[in-house]
C-alpha cells in the first residue's frame, strides 16, 4: 500500500467520524485557556470566602444576642432590687371589710376594718436604724382573737357627739381644727370613757387595742420600719414639724399649717388602715415596761408588773406631726401619763368580734 492511499483513507475515516459527532451534537473540547482556569479557581476561592464570612457573621450575631439577653436579665435584676428599696405604700388586701355600727342616739359610729388573724414578729432587731432598747427582744405574737380596728383615728366630729351626749369636757383643738381632724388633748382615761359610751350605744364591745394588736395592725404583714418599707417621705405621713433635734427635727414637710391633717390624707397600709404612722400618737391599753421580757405572746394587753418611776405610765404608739420619722416606726414605743393630754395625742379603737 502506497503512502498516498493510506493518507487518503485516514482523511476519509476522520471525515466520517467528524460527521457522526456533528450529527449527535457533540463538539471536541477546545484547549483550556490558562487565564480562564485561573478565573474559575478565583471564583471557587471567592465562594468559599463568602461562606466563611457568612458563618462568621452568624456566630457574631448569636454571641451578640446572647450578650444582650444576659445584659437584659442583669438590668432587670438590678432594677427590681432598686425598686424594692423604694418607699411605697403597701397595696390594700383584695377585700377590705369595712363597717359602721348604728348608734342608739342616732347616726353611726367610727368606720371599722375587720383584721385577719395571724402571727407576726413584734419589736425591732438590733440592726434596725433608729431603734431604742425597749423595742426588744423580738418575739412571735399570735393574734387569734378576731377584731376590727378603727379605719381612722377617732375624729373631733365623732368625739364631740360623745361630749354632747355625756357632758364631759370639750377637748381643745389648739387652733388646729376639728371636724375630720383627729381628736387631740384627750387622755387614756378619756379614750376609755369614749369606748365605754360607744359600747353602750351599739351593744358591741369597743376598747383600746393592746400594744401587740396595734403593732400587728400597723405592720399589716410587713417586717420593715414602716408599713410601706424602710424609708419615708412627706407624701406618706404627717411628721417632723418642729425645731431641729433628733426628736423634733426641722420638718422637710413644713408648710403654712403646723399641726394635724384630716384623717385619711395619706395612703392606707395593707390592712386598709389610715394614718397608722404619724398625725397623732395613739393610746393603747398596756402600761409601760422597759422591755418585752416576759411580755404576753397571745395578743393580750400587758397591764401587770408595770415599770414605774414616780407614777404609772401608759403606752402610746405611732408618732405624731410633732416628731421625727424615727418615732413613726412600727416598732417604736413611747409612754405618757394615763391622765395626760397633749395637742398631738389621740387614739383609735378596736371592737371584739365573735369567733
Amino acid at each position: 500500500m502506497s503512502n498516498k492511499n493510506s493518507t487518503q483513507r485516514i482523511q476519509e475515516m476522520y471525515g466520517r467520524v467528524s460527521g457522526i459527532k456533528e450529527a449527535v451534537g457533540t463538539k471536541t473540547p477546545a484547549p483550556e485557556d490558562p487565564e480562564d482556569s485561573e478565573g474559575e479557581q478565583g471564583k471557587a476561592q471567592g465562594k468559599a470566602q463568602s461562606t466563611t464570612d457568612a458563618q462568621s457573621r452568624w456566630r457574631n450575631a448569636v454571641w451578640t444576642a446572647v450578650l444582650i439577653s444576659i445584659g437584659i436579665v442583669l438590668l432587670c435584676a438590678l432594677l427590681a432590687q432598686w425598686s424594692s428599696s423604694l418607699p411605697r405604700p403597701v397595696a390594700e388586701r383584695a377585700v377590705v371589710e369595712v363597717f359602721r355600727d348604728a348608734l342608739k342616739s342616732g347616726g353611726q359610729g367610727p368606720a371599722m376594718v375587720v383584721l385577719p388573724t395571724g402571727s407576726f414578729r413584734m419589736g425591732s432587731p438590733a440592726s434596725e436604724a433608729g431603734r431604742f432598747d425597749p423595742e426588744g427582744p423580738v418575739r412571735t405574737v399570735n393574734i387569734s382573737q378576731r377584731i376590727a380596728m378603727g379605719r381612722y383615728e377617732v375624729t373631733f366630729a365623732e368625739y364631740d357627739r360623745f361630749v354632747s351626749a355625756t357632758g364631759v369636757d370639750i377637748p381643745d383643738d389648739g387652733g388646729l381644727g376639728r371636724d375630720t381632724r383627729p381628736v387631740i388633748n384627750v387622755s387614756q382615761t378619756d379614750a376609755k370613757a369614749y369606748a365605754a359610751w360607744l359600747s353602750a350605744q351599739t351593744g358591741k364591745t369597743y376598747r383600746l387595742p393592746s400594744e401587740s394588736e396595734w403593732e400587728y395592725a400597723a405592720r399589716a404583714g410587713t417586717g420593715t420600719r414602716y408599713s410601706w418599707g424602710d424609708e419615708i417621705n412627706c407624701g406618706q405621713a404627717r411628721y417632723g414639724r418642729r425645731p431641729d433635734s433628733d426628736m423634733f427635727p426641722v420638718g422637710e414637710c413644713s408648710d403654712s399649717l403646723d399641726g394635724t391633717v384630716p384623717v385619711g390624707s395619706f395612703e392606707p397600709n395593707g390592712f386598709g388602715l389610715f394614718d397608722i404612722h404619724g398625725n397623732v400618737w395613739e393610746w393603747v391599753e398596756d402600761c409601760w415596761h422597759n422591755s418585752y421580757e416576759g411580755a404576753p405572746t397571745d395578743g393580750s394587753a400587758w397591764t401587770t408588773g408595770c415599770d414605774e418611776d414616780d407614777e404609772e405610765w401608759a403606752v402610746v404608739r405611732g408618732g405624731s406631726w410633732y416628731y421625727s420619722p424615727r418615732y413613726l416606726r412600727a416598732a417604736l414605743r413611747f409612754r405618757g401619763s394615763p391622765s395626760g393630754r397633749g395637742n398631738d395625742g389621740g387614739f383609735r379603737l378596736v371592737q371584739d368580734l365573735n369567733p
